[in-house]
């Protein structure tokens, strides 16, 4: 497999958080940050769903750059088999979390609305006792 040279820039080094320094981890962050987005919010994910949104956000950035480094010529052959695994693994993560967003819920339930409901009398009560 061909390893991605993911140089650590010199803001790195003046202690600056890897997971904010690098490009790749900004691309890594930006990427759970969407499909966490996507899928409805943090709240709304079991734990499983994070650790596959994690995977398939560590897949792309390493994709992405594999991609970027044979677009600039900076490696001569792609091993098309390691090519194949990464995208048929982020094909896979992807089907298994869907393809397409889901909505939040922000339908009140109707002890919520009754709850409203009571307060808003009771706050209308009060202005007109004063008389």
């Amino acid at each position: 497999m061909t390893v991605v040279d993911l140089k650590v820039p010199k803001r790195a080094r003046r202690g600056l958080p890897l997971e904010q320094a690098t490009d790749a981890a900004k691309f890594y962050n930006r990427v759970v940050r969407d499909i966490v987005a996507d899928l409805g919010g943090r709240r709304e994910l079991t734990r499983i769903e994070g650790e596959l949104i994690g995977a398939f956000a560590g897949g792309a950035t390493v994709l992405r750059y594999l991609n970027r480094q044979v677009a600039l010529g900076e490696i001569a052959e792609v091993n098309l088999s390691d090519f194949s695994t990464i995208s048929s693994t982020l094909l896979r993560i992807g089907c298994r979390l869907g393809l397409s967003r889901r909505q939040l819920d922000v339908t009140q339930s109707l002890a919520q609305i009754q709850a409203e409901h009571n307060a808003h009398n009771a706050d209308n009560d009060c202005e007109g006792a004063d008389g």
